[in-house]
Protein backbone atom coordinates (compact mmCIF):
# COMPACT_ATOMS: atom_id res chain seq x y z
CA UNK A 1 0.00 0.00 0.00
CA UNK A 2 1.49 3.34 -0.75
CA UNK A 3 0.51 6.36 0.52
CA UNK A 4 1.66 10.29 1.28
CA UNK A 5 1.91 11.60 4.83
CA UNK A 6 1.45 14.87 5.67
CA UNK A 7 1.55 15.89 9.39
CA UNK A 8 2.65 18.35 11.70
CA UNK A 9 4.08 17.26 15.45
CA UNK A 10 3.90 18.77 18.55
CA UNK A 11 5.66 17.94 21.98
CA UNK A 12 3.77 18.44 25.22
CA UNK A 13 5.10 20.36 27.78
CA UNK A 14 2.81 19.19 30.43
CA UNK A 15 2.16 15.21 30.81
CA UNK A 16 -1.23 15.77 32.40
CA UNK A 17 -2.15 17.71 29.20
CA UNK A 18 -2.28 13.87 27.40
CA UNK A 19 -5.24 13.01 29.70
CA UNK A 20 -7.04 15.97 29.49
CA UNK A 21 -6.96 15.74 25.61
CA UNK A 22 -10.15 14.03 24.79
CA UNK A 23 -12.04 16.70 26.61
CA UNK A 24 -10.43 19.95 25.22
CA UNK A 25 -11.04 18.25 21.56
CA UNK A 26 -14.18 18.29 22.01
CA UNK A 27 -14.64 22.05 23.69
CA UNK A 28 -12.09 23.70 21.09
CA UNK A 29 -13.52 22.10 18.19
CA UNK A 30 -17.29 22.48 19.38
CA UNK A 31 -17.72 18.21 19.03
CA UNK A 32 -19.84 16.12 20.63
CA UNK A 33 -18.55 12.51 20.12
CA UNK A 34 -14.80 11.59 19.42
CA UNK A 35 -13.70 8.80 17.42
CA UNK A 36 -10.77 7.17 19.64
CA UNK A 37 -8.91 4.06 19.85
CA UNK A 38 -5.61 2.95 21.83
CA UNK A 39 -2.62 0.21 20.89
CA UNK A 40 0.67 -0.64 22.28
CA UNK A 41 3.63 -0.07 19.50
CA UNK A 42 6.64 -1.81 19.03
CA UNK A 43 8.77 -0.45 16.26
CA UNK A 44 13.07 -1.15 15.11
CA UNK A 45 14.22 0.64 12.91
CA UNK A 46 16.89 -0.91 10.45
CA UNK A 47 20.04 -0.03 7.89
CA UNK A 48 22.67 -1.09 6.49
CA UNK A 49 26.36 -1.14 8.38
CA UNK A 50 26.95 1.86 5.60
CA UNK A 51 23.80 3.67 6.21
CA UNK A 52 23.02 3.11 2.41
CA UNK A 53 19.07 3.73 2.98
CA UNK A 54 20.12 6.91 4.98
CA UNK A 55 22.00 8.19 1.85
CA UNK A 56 19.09 7.18 -0.75
CA UNK A 57 16.64 9.74 2.11
CA UNK A 58 14.98 6.26 2.91
CA UNK A 59 13.82 4.43 6.31
CA UNK A 60 13.03 1.15 6.84
CA UNK A 61 10.96 0.10 9.86
CA UNK A 62 9.03 -3.07 10.86
CA UNK A 63 6.19 -2.75 13.60
CA UNK A 64 4.35 -4.78 15.58
CA UNK A 65 1.08 -3.98 17.29
CA UNK A 66 -0.71 -7.00 19.01
CA UNK A 67 -0.49 -10.31 17.38
CA UNK A 68 -0.29 -8.07 13.84
CA UNK A 69 2.91 -7.09 12.52
CA UNK A 70 4.31 -4.57 9.75
CA UNK A 71 6.95 -3.39 7.44
CA UNK A 72 6.97 0.16 6.13
CA UNK A 73 9.35 2.54 4.00
CA UNK A 74 9.38 5.77 4.05
CA UNK A 75 10.62 8.45 1.40
CA UNK A 76 11.47 12.11 2.75
CA UNK A 77 10.08 14.57 0.14
CA UNK A 78 13.01 17.18 -0.81
CA UNK A 79 9.92 19.78 -0.86
CA UNK A 80 8.61 19.34 2.75
CA UNK A 81 7.60 22.73 4.79
CA UNK A 82 9.50 23.46 7.91
CA UNK A 83 7.69 21.31 10.41
CA UNK A 84 5.80 19.62 8.14
CA UNK A 85 6.44 16.51 7.83
CA UNK A 86 5.54 15.01 4.03
CA UNK A 87 6.74 11.62 3.25
CA UNK A 88 5.79 8.75 0.81
CA UNK A 89 4.71 5.60 2.63
CA UNK A 90 4.50 1.75 1.56
CA UNK A 91 3.21 -0.56 4.01
CA UNK A 92 2.96 -4.58 3.58
CA UNK A 93 2.37 -7.21 6.20
CA UNK A 94 4.98 -9.46 7.49
CA UNK A 95 5.37 -12.08 10.09
CA UNK A 96 7.68 -11.20 12.50
CA UNK A 97 10.16 -7.84 13.47
CA UNK A 98 12.74 -8.96 10.99
CA UNK A 99 13.05 -6.92 8.10
CA UNK A 100 12.55 -8.43 4.94
CA UNK A 101 13.42 -5.82 2.14
CA UNK A 102 12.15 -8.51 -0.53
CA UNK A 103 8.71 -8.12 0.92
CA UNK A 104 8.00 -4.45 -1.06
CA UNK A 105 8.98 -6.45 -4.77
CA UNK A 106 5.42 -5.03 -5.89
CA UNK A 107 5.71 -1.81 -4.59
CA UNK A 108 6.59 1.18 -6.49
CA UNK A 109 9.72 1.71 -3.75
CA UNK A 110 11.37 -1.30 -5.19
CA UNK A 111 13.44 -0.48 -7.68
CA UNK A 112 14.92 2.47 -5.26
CA UNK A 113 15.18 0.31 -2.10
CA UNK A 114 17.29 -2.54 -4.09
CA UNK A 115 19.68 -0.24 -5.83
CA UNK A 116 20.34 1.15 -2.36
CA UNK A 117 20.58 -1.95 -0.92
CA UNK A 118 22.42 -3.86 -3.32
CA UNK A 119 22.44 -6.98 -1.53
CA UNK A 120 23.73 -5.22 1.73
CA UNK A 121 22.38 -6.92 4.97
CA UNK A 122 19.99 -4.92 7.18
CA UNK A 123 21.12 -4.49 10.93
CA UNK A 124 19.37 -2.86 13.84
CA UNK A 125 19.44 0.53 14.83
CA UNK A 126 17.12 1.31 17.69
CA UNK A 127 13.25 0.49 18.88
CA UNK A 128 10.87 2.45 20.21
CA UNK A 129 7.87 1.62 22.40
CA UNK A 130 4.99 3.53 23.29
CA UNK A 131 1.05 3.74 23.35
CA UNK A 132 -0.48 5.69 20.78
CA UNK A 133 -4.30 7.57 21.35
CA UNK A 134 -5.64 7.69 18.19
CA UNK A 135 -8.45 10.57 17.91
CA UNK A 136 -10.28 11.35 14.79
CA UNK A 137 -11.84 14.95 14.10
CA UNK A 138 -13.69 16.82 11.75
CA UNK A 139 -12.81 20.53 12.24
CA UNK A 140 -14.86 21.92 9.38
CA UNK A 141 -17.27 19.81 6.47
CA UNK A 142 -14.48 19.50 4.67
CA UNK A 143 -11.79 18.67 6.45
CA UNK A 144 -11.04 15.47 8.56
CA UNK A 145 -7.46 15.20 10.84
CA UNK A 146 -5.91 12.51 12.75
CA UNK A 147 -4.43 13.13 16.14
CA UNK A 148 -1.94 10.45 17.70
CA UNK A 149 -0.98 10.72 20.96
CA UNK A 150 2.44 8.63 21.78
CA UNK A 151 3.70 8.44 25.55
CA UNK A 152 6.55 6.11 25.57
CA UNK A 153 10.36 5.75 24.63
CA UNK A 154 13.40 5.39 21.93
CA UNK A 155 15.84 2.69 22.96
CA UNK A 156 19.60 2.79 21.88
CA UNK A 157 21.61 -0.22 23.56
CA UNK A 158 21.82 1.64 26.55
CA UNK A 159 20.64 5.10 25.89
CA UNK A 160 16.66 6.26 25.96
CA UNK A 161 15.07 9.48 25.29
CA UNK A 162 11.00 9.63 26.26
CA UNK A 163 8.59 10.05 24.11
CA UNK A 164 5.85 12.53 24.49
CA UNK A 165 4.37 13.70 21.47
CA UNK A 166 1.37 14.75 19.33
CA UNK A 167 0.52 14.17 15.62
CA UNK A 168 -1.82 15.67 13.27
CA UNK A 169 -2.17 14.29 10.10
CA UNK A 170 -4.28 15.49 7.59
CA UNK A 171 -6.78 12.65 5.96
CA UNK A 172 -8.86 15.00 3.93
CA UNK A 173 -8.72 18.80 3.51
CA UNK A 174 -5.58 20.62 2.68
CA UNK A 175 -2.68 22.18 4.40
CA UNK A 176 -4.43 25.34 5.69
CA UNK A 177 -7.11 23.57 6.97
CA UNK A 178 -4.16 20.61 9.38
CA UNK A 179 -2.46 24.57 10.76
CA UNK A 180 -5.53 25.98 11.23
CA UNK A 181 -6.14 23.12 13.72
CA UNK A 182 -3.04 22.93 15.03
CA UNK A 183 -3.43 26.74 16.07
CA UNK A 184 -6.42 26.16 17.60
CA UNK A 185 -4.75 23.45 19.87
CA UNK A 186 -2.20 25.72 20.22
CA UNK A 187 -4.03 28.39 21.94
CA UNK A 188 -6.07 25.87 24.42
CA UNK A 189 -2.72 23.80 25.80
CA UNK A 190 0.51 24.51 25.93
CA UNK A 191 2.65 22.82 23.24
CA UNK A 192 5.75 22.50 21.66
CA UNK A 193 6.93 22.51 18.02
CA UNK A 194 8.35 19.48 17.20
CA UNK A 195 11.16 19.36 14.55
CA UNK A 196 12.21 15.84 14.57
CA UNK A 197 11.01 12.71 13.84
CA UNK A 198 11.24 9.63 16.00
CA UNK A 199 13.61 8.23 13.56
CA UNK A 200 15.69 11.48 13.19
CA UNK A 201 15.70 11.28 17.49
CA UNK A 202 17.28 8.06 17.38
CA UNK A 203 19.56 8.39 14.76
CA UNK A 204 20.93 11.29 16.98
CA UNK A 205 21.51 9.04 20.00
CA UNK A 206 23.96 7.12 18.29
CA UNK A 207 25.80 10.48 16.20
CA UNK A 208 23.88 9.24 12.68
CA UNK A 209 23.52 12.29 10.60
CA UNK A 210 20.32 11.55 9.27
CA UNK A 211 19.13 12.21 5.03
CA UNK A 212 16.48 14.63 6.56
CA UNK A 213 19.23 16.79 7.78
CA UNK A 214 20.64 16.94 4.53
CA UNK A 215 17.57 17.36 2.64
CA UNK A 216 17.13 20.87 4.83
CA UNK A 217 20.28 22.15 3.50
CA UNK A 218 19.26 21.29 0.10
CA UNK A 219 15.95 22.95 0.68
CA UNK A 220 18.49 26.12 0.40
CA UNK A 221 17.19 25.97 -3.21
CA UNK A 222 19.39 26.80 -6.66
CA UNK A 223 16.06 27.64 -8.62
CA UNK A 224 14.86 30.51 -6.72
CA UNK A 225 12.42 29.06 -4.52
CA UNK A 226 12.65 31.76 -1.50
CA UNK A 227 9.82 29.90 0.34
CA UNK A 228 12.10 27.51 0.65
CA UNK A 229 14.57 29.52 1.96
CA UNK A 230 12.40 30.85 5.00
CA UNK A 231 11.71 27.13 5.35
CA UNK A 232 14.61 26.34 6.10
CA UNK A 233 15.56 29.45 8.16
CA UNK A 234 11.87 28.61 10.02
CA UNK A 235 13.00 25.27 10.95
CA UNK A 236 16.09 25.90 12.13
CA UNK A 237 14.46 28.88 14.28
CA UNK A 238 12.75 25.73 16.11
CA UNK A 239 15.41 23.80 16.34
CA UNK A 240 17.37 26.33 17.94
CA UNK A 241 14.13 27.04 20.24
CA UNK A 242 14.05 23.43 21.22
CA UNK A 243 17.61 23.18 22.13
CA UNK A 244 17.06 26.44 24.56
CA UNK A 245 14.45 25.13 25.98
CA UNK A 246 16.48 22.42 26.66
CA UNK A 247 19.50 23.68 28.33
CA UNK A 248 17.90 27.28 29.00
CA UNK A 249 20.54 28.09 31.16
CA UNK A 250 23.43 27.88 28.65
CA UNK A 251 24.79 31.05 26.78
CA UNK A 252 25.73 28.80 23.44
CA UNK A 253 22.05 27.98 23.29
CA UNK A 254 20.62 31.50 23.57
CA UNK A 255 22.60 32.94 21.16
CA UNK A 256 21.82 30.49 18.32
CA UNK A 257 18.12 31.07 19.35
CA UNK A 258 18.58 34.86 19.03
CA UNK A 259 20.91 34.48 15.78
CA UNK A 260 18.30 32.30 14.31
CA UNK A 261 15.59 34.80 15.37
CA UNK A 262 17.77 37.68 13.75
CA UNK A 263 18.30 35.46 10.04
CA UNK A 264 14.32 35.26 9.85
CA UNK A 265 14.05 38.97 10.44
CA UNK A 266 17.07 39.50 8.05
CA UNK A 267 15.52 37.48 4.97
CA UNK A 268 12.66 39.64 5.56
CA UNK A 269 14.20 42.56 5.13
CA UNK A 270 16.75 41.41 2.26
CA UNK A 271 13.67 39.75 0.44
CA UNK A 272 10.83 42.20 1.04
CA UNK A 273 9.09 43.19 -2.46
CA UNK A 274 8.69 39.01 -2.70
CA UNK A 275 6.96 39.08 0.52
CA UNK A 276 3.36 40.23 0.88
CA UNK A 277 3.14 43.53 4.18
CA UNK A 278 1.46 41.19 6.21
CA UNK A 279 3.76 38.80 6.60
CA UNK A 280 6.75 41.21 6.86
CA UNK A 281 4.78 42.95 9.77
CA UNK A 282 4.01 39.39 11.33
CA UNK A 283 7.94 38.84 11.93
CA UNK A 284 8.50 42.35 12.83
CA UNK A 285 6.00 42.98 15.44
CA UNK A 286 6.37 39.14 16.93
CA UNK A 287 9.70 37.99 16.42
CA UNK A 288 11.08 41.60 17.13
CA UNK A 289 9.86 41.02 21.12
CA UNK A 290 11.32 38.17 21.47
CA UNK A 291 14.72 38.90 20.56
CA UNK A 292 14.74 41.95 22.82
CA UNK A 293 14.01 39.53 25.62
CA UNK A 294 17.02 37.39 25.13
CA UNK A 295 19.46 40.93 24.39
CA UNK A 296 19.36 41.58 28.01
CA UNK A 297 20.23 38.04 28.94
CA UNK A 298 23.27 37.55 26.06
CA UNK A 299 24.64 41.37 27.74
CA UNK A 300 24.61 40.03 31.20
CA UNK A 301 26.66 36.99 30.27
CA UNK A 302 29.20 39.26 28.33
CA UNK A 303 29.44 41.57 31.64
CA UNK A 304 29.80 38.58 33.67
CA UNK A 305 32.26 37.42 31.61
CA UNK A 306 34.30 40.73 31.70
CA UNK A 307 34.34 40.88 35.57
CA UNK A 308 35.56 37.53 35.59
CA UNK A 309 38.44 37.63 33.68
CA UNK A 310 39.67 41.28 34.90
CA UNK A 311 39.53 40.40 38.63
CA UNK A 312 38.09 43.81 39.36
CA UNK A 313 34.23 43.26 40.09
CA UNK A 314 33.86 42.52 43.32
CA UNK A 315 31.94 39.16 44.61
CA UNK A 316 29.03 40.76 45.25
CA UNK A 317 28.61 42.69 41.78
CA UNK A 318 29.47 38.94 39.98
CA UNK A 319 26.33 37.05 42.26
CA UNK A 320 23.78 40.02 41.66
CA UNK A 321 25.13 39.67 37.62
CA UNK A 322 24.05 36.09 38.11
CA UNK A 323 21.02 37.22 39.56
CA UNK A 324 19.82 39.62 37.04
CA UNK A 325 20.66 36.32 34.39
CA UNK A 326 18.33 34.30 35.98
CA UNK A 327 15.34 36.64 35.86
CA UNK A 328 15.87 37.15 32.23
CA UNK A 329 16.73 33.52 31.50
CA UNK A 330 13.43 32.42 33.45
CA UNK A 331 11.51 35.55 32.01
CA UNK A 332 11.91 33.74 28.60
CA UNK A 333 11.86 30.53 28.99
CA UNK A 334 8.19 31.19 31.01
CA UNK A 335 7.50 33.03 27.53
CA UNK A 336 7.90 29.78 25.68
CA UNK A 337 6.08 27.43 27.50
CA UNK A 338 3.20 29.32 27.79
CA UNK A 339 2.91 28.72 24.08
CA UNK A 340 3.43 31.68 22.66
CA UNK A 341 6.06 31.06 20.57
CA UNK A 342 4.20 28.09 18.91
CA UNK A 343 1.42 30.37 18.30
CA UNK A 344 4.09 32.58 16.26
CA UNK A 345 5.66 29.93 14.47
CA UNK A 346 2.14 28.58 13.35
CA UNK A 347 1.07 32.09 12.30
CA UNK A 348 4.32 32.11 10.20
CA UNK A 349 3.66 28.54 8.67
CA UNK A 350 0.55 29.68 7.75
CA UNK A 351 1.71 32.71 5.91
CA UNK A 352 3.88 30.50 3.93
CA UNK A 353 1.40 27.75 2.75
CA UNK A 354 -0.55 30.88 2.11
CA UNK A 355 1.57 32.34 -0.69
CA UNK A 356 2.88 35.23 1.23
CA UNK A 357 6.54 34.47 0.33
CA UNK A 358 7.36 34.17 -3.19
CA UNK A 359 7.64 30.50 -5.14
CA UNK A 360 8.90 31.00 -8.06
CA UNK A 361 11.63 33.76 -8.65
CA UNK A 362 13.02 32.84 -12.18
CA UNK A 363 15.54 36.00 -11.79
CA UNK A 364 16.49 34.76 -8.90
CA UNK A 365 20.23 34.93 -8.69
CA UNK A 366 20.39 37.71 -11.10
CA UNK A 367 18.26 39.82 -8.56
CA UNK A 368 19.84 38.49 -5.54
CA UNK A 369 23.14 39.64 -6.85
CA UNK A 370 21.84 43.14 -8.01
CA UNK A 371 20.12 43.51 -4.56
CA UNK A 372 23.03 42.99 -2.56
CA UNK A 373 25.06 44.94 -4.50
CA UNK A 374 22.95 47.17 -4.26
CA UNK A 375 22.81 46.68 -0.28
CA UNK A 376 26.37 46.63 -0.12
CA UNK A 377 27.32 49.88 -1.55
CA UNK A 378 24.68 51.62 0.67
CA UNK A 379 26.36 49.95 3.61
CA UNK A 380 29.51 51.22 2.65
CA UNK A 381 28.50 54.54 2.12
CA UNK A 382 26.03 55.06 5.79
CA UNK A 383 29.96 53.55 7.50
CA UNK A 384 31.78 56.90 5.71
CA UNK A 385 29.19 58.97 7.51
CA UNK A 386 29.50 57.15 10.48
CA UNK A 387 31.42 57.78 13.72
CA UNK A 388 32.13 55.16 15.73
CA UNK A 389 32.18 57.23 19.11
CA UNK A 390 28.70 57.33 18.94
CA UNK A 391 26.90 54.30 20.43
CA UNK A 392 23.43 54.92 18.36
CA UNK A 393 25.47 55.21 15.04
CA UNK A 394 27.65 52.12 15.83
CA UNK A 395 24.89 50.32 16.49
CA UNK A 396 23.25 51.37 13.60
CA UNK A 397 25.50 50.31 11.49
CA UNK A 398 26.26 46.85 12.99
CA UNK A 399 22.75 46.13 12.22
CA UNK A 400 23.23 46.60 8.40
CA UNK A 401 26.09 44.93 8.43
CA UNK A 402 24.72 41.70 10.18
CA UNK A 403 21.57 41.50 8.26
CA UNK A 404 23.62 41.32 5.67
CA UNK A 405 26.12 38.65 6.69
CA UNK A 406 23.04 36.77 8.11
CA UNK A 407 21.21 36.75 5.18
CA UNK A 408 24.01 35.77 3.16
CA UNK A 409 24.09 32.26 5.57
CA UNK A 410 20.66 31.42 4.84
CA UNK A 411 21.06 31.70 1.11
CA UNK A 412 24.99 30.99 0.56
CA UNK A 413 24.42 27.26 -1.11
CA UNK A 414 22.24 28.98 -4.33
CA UNK A 415 24.35 32.22 -4.12
CA UNK A 416 28.32 30.84 -4.44
CA UNK A 417 29.41 34.37 -5.41
CA UNK A 418 29.85 35.55 -2.17
CA UNK A 419 30.01 33.00 -0.11
CA UNK A 420 34.20 33.30 0.99
CA UNK A 421 35.34 37.11 0.24
CA UNK A 422 32.28 39.60 0.83
CA UNK A 423 31.19 36.90 3.97
CA UNK A 424 34.13 37.19 5.54
CA UNK A 425 34.51 40.69 5.46
CA UNK A 426 30.62 41.12 6.75
CA UNK A 427 31.24 38.93 9.40
CA UNK A 428 34.73 40.51 10.88
CA UNK A 429 33.31 44.04 10.56
CA UNK A 430 30.04 42.89 12.37
CA UNK A 431 32.34 41.30 15.20
CA UNK A 432 34.00 44.45 15.46
CA UNK A 433 31.53 46.31 15.48
CA UNK A 434 29.67 44.13 18.14
CA UNK A 435 32.14 44.33 20.56
CA UNK A 436 32.51 47.91 20.51
CA UNK A 437 28.63 47.73 21.28
CA UNK A 438 29.13 45.51 23.85
CA UNK A 439 31.82 47.50 26.08
CA UNK A 440 29.18 50.40 25.48
CA UNK A 441 26.40 48.04 27.14
CA UNK A 442 28.81 46.68 29.94
CA UNK A 443 29.42 50.30 31.07
CA UNK A 444 25.57 51.20 30.91
CA UNK A 445 24.75 47.73 32.98
CA UNK A 446 26.95 48.29 35.18
CA UNK A 447 26.07 51.47 36.56
CA UNK A 448 22.12 50.02 36.49
CA UNK A 449 23.55 47.41 38.62
CA UNK A 450 25.52 49.45 41.03
CA UNK A 451 22.32 52.00 41.27
CA UNK A 452 20.08 49.39 41.21
CA UNK A 453 21.83 47.60 44.21
CA UNK A 454 23.43 50.57 46.16
CA UNK A 455 26.82 50.09 45.61
CA UNK A 456 29.40 52.32 44.57
CA UNK A 457 31.25 52.35 41.19
CA UNK A 458 34.83 51.71 41.76
CA UNK A 459 37.07 54.58 40.13
CA UNK A 460 39.55 51.84 38.72
CA UNK A 461 36.42 49.82 37.25
CA UNK A 462 34.95 53.04 35.08
CA UNK A 463 38.58 53.80 34.37
CA UNK A 464 38.85 50.26 32.98
CA UNK A 465 36.12 49.93 30.66
CA UNK A 466 36.59 53.02 29.54
CA UNK A 467 39.99 52.21 28.21
CA UNK A 468 38.56 49.33 27.18
CA UNK A 469 35.88 51.03 24.54
CA UNK A 470 38.81 53.30 23.23
CA UNK A 471 41.03 50.38 22.02
CA UNK A 472 38.39 48.40 20.93
CA UNK A 473 37.12 51.64 18.76
CA UNK A 474 40.50 52.17 17.58
CA UNK A 475 40.60 48.13 16.19
CA UNK A 476 37.70 48.61 14.86
CA UNK A 477 38.35 51.87 12.61
CA UNK A 478 41.56 49.86 11.73
CA UNK A 479 39.43 46.57 10.27
CA UNK A 480 37.38 49.43 8.26
CA UNK A 481 40.35 50.50 6.99
CA UNK A 482 41.82 47.40 5.83
CA UNK A 483 38.57 47.13 3.80
CA UNK A 484 39.23 50.19 2.37
CA UNK A 485 36.25 52.77 4.36
CA UNK A 486 38.09 55.27 6.68
CA UNK A 487 35.33 55.87 9.50
CA UNK A 488 37.79 57.89 11.41
CA UNK A 489 37.10 61.27 9.54
CA UNK A 490 34.75 60.10 6.58
CA UNK A 491 36.72 59.50 3.92
CA UNK A 492 36.90 56.07 1.38
CA UNK A 493 40.17 54.64 1.56
CA UNK A 494 42.34 54.08 -1.77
Amino acid sequence: MEDTELEIKFRFINETDTDLLPENLKEVFSLNHISFKSRELENIYYDTKELSLNKAYLTFRTRKSGERCNASVKLSDMDSESMLFKRKEWEVGCDDLEPVPELFIDTGVWQRLKKALKGRKLVGLFKTEFTRSLYIISPSPQAEIEISVDKGKIVSEEKELPILEMELEIKKGDILDLISAAKRLSHSMALLPEPLSKYERGAALQGIRTHNERIRKKLIPTTGNIQGIFSHAMHHLVRCQNDFIAYPYDPKMLHRFRAAIASMRALTSFYRKNICLSFRKLVKSRLGPLSKMMSKARELYILKQYCLDSEICSRDITEHIEEEINNEIEGVYSYILSGETTIIILDLLQGLASGAVEKDYKDFRKDTTRLFDKKYKKLKKTALKTHLGDPLEAHRLRIGYRELKNTIECIENSYHSVRKKKKIKLSRIQDEIGKLHDIWRNIELTKELFSKYDLDLSKELNRHLEKLLEKQRKKAIRVFAGFGIDVADGREGR
